[in-house]
């Protein structure tokens, strides 16, 4: 395995090599993970994903891929960034640099686009690599807890480890398709969200329906009132360990109506069939039984590209749905 290593922008025609050497890597024996590539990589309404393949005496031994985001700052300016996910390399050249080089390759061409910075949640394992790549840390954003009993608490204290990749199906309130499908209700809820002042996801009906539209992942809806203009809650179930957690990865109300937002969160609580609930704490603000959560939650971390405005931990605005594996 002495071949010397190509690094190079890939398309559309190596899809199939990408994803049977991911299939062949990960063990993608169950559920529908190339429909799963393809939605994330092909449907996004930021744009497709760009993708960097490794290739070895004409073979593809590797690939990585970046997820194109965009964000929105205060003065309404509009920040095309990436994210860091998936990438591959084939074990039999391992320790070869290839996830170093893919990146790194990625990154500076990214840079010469416009493309203003890239982030991600890497875990313990894999953070150390992207600090050594020029990421900084910029900070565990802060969720919040919902639990049931003493008994969630307990469960909530052993289940620390990843959640399962496949929602639970459930028949709790929506599915989120057909709620997002109502774009003129969705639209009016959106157009009356006041502007903050911090960087926040660039929304719109089209990336809500993107975002949380593809079946397998089995987003439910929990409406604030009888209609969609009145706000509603986008949820995920899924197991973590013995627990089942309920993830609150978006939540819109109109306006800045805290008293509704309070009282969408009391309703969720009660009902949401989960052990424990998560959200983000800036979601959670002044509800007395959704408390912070201390220590949990992923690691947001951040490199410069085109743009090097720093970005501490105060300056984003942040969901779960923002911060989410997917």
């Amino acid at each position: 395995m002495n071949e010397p290593i190509e690094i190079s922008r890939g398309g559309v025609d190596q899809r199939d090599q990408v994803v049977a050497l991911a299939s062949r890597v990960l063990g993608w024996d169950e559920g529908p993970n190339q429909e799963f590539f393809s939605w994330k990589h092909d449907e996004n309404p930021f744009g497709a994903s760009p993708l960097w393949v490794a290739r070895a005496g004409g073979a593809l031994v590797g690939f990585r891929t970046l997820l194109r985001w965009q964000w929105i700052t205060p003065a309404g300016e509009v920040l095309h960034a990436v994210r860091a996910v998936d990438t591959v390399t084939d074990p039999a050249f391992a320790r070869r640099g290839i996830f170093r080089r893919l990146t790194l390759t990625a990154l500076a061409e990214l840079t010469d686009e416009g493309v203003a910075f890239v982030f991600n949640t890497p875990n313990e394992k894999s953070r150390p690599g992207y600090l050594e790549m020029g990421w900084s840390v910029v900070g565990r954003p802060p969720i919040a807890i919902y639990l049931r009993s003493v008994g969630s608490l307990v469960k909530a204290a052993r289940s620390r480890r990843p959640a399962d990749k496949w929602s639970i199906d459930t028949d709790f309130g929506i599915p989120a398709p057909e709620v997002l499908a109502d774009e003129a209700g969705v639209g009016a809820l959106l157009a009356s969200q006041p502007p903050t002042d911090r960087l926040t996801t660039r929304w719109s009906v089209d990336y809500l329906q993107w975002r949380y539209g593809f079946a397998a992942l089995h987003y439910r809806v929990c409406l604030a009132a009888e209609s969609i203009e009145d706000g509603f809650a986008i949820v995920r179930l899924r197991r973590r360990g013995a627990a089942v957690e309920g993830v609150v990865a978006d939540l819109f109300v109109p306006g800045a109506e805290r008293a509704r937002r309070r009282a969408l969160l009391a309703r969720l609580g009660r009902m949401l069939p989960a052990d424990y609930g998560l959200v983000a704490r800036s979601d959670a603000s002044g509800s007395r039984r959704w408390v912070p959560a201390v220590g949990q939650g992923p690691v947001l971390c951040w490199r410069a590209a085109a743009d090097h405005r720093p970005l501490g931990l105060d300056g984003w605005r942040l969901s779960l749905g923002d911060l989410e594996l997917f």
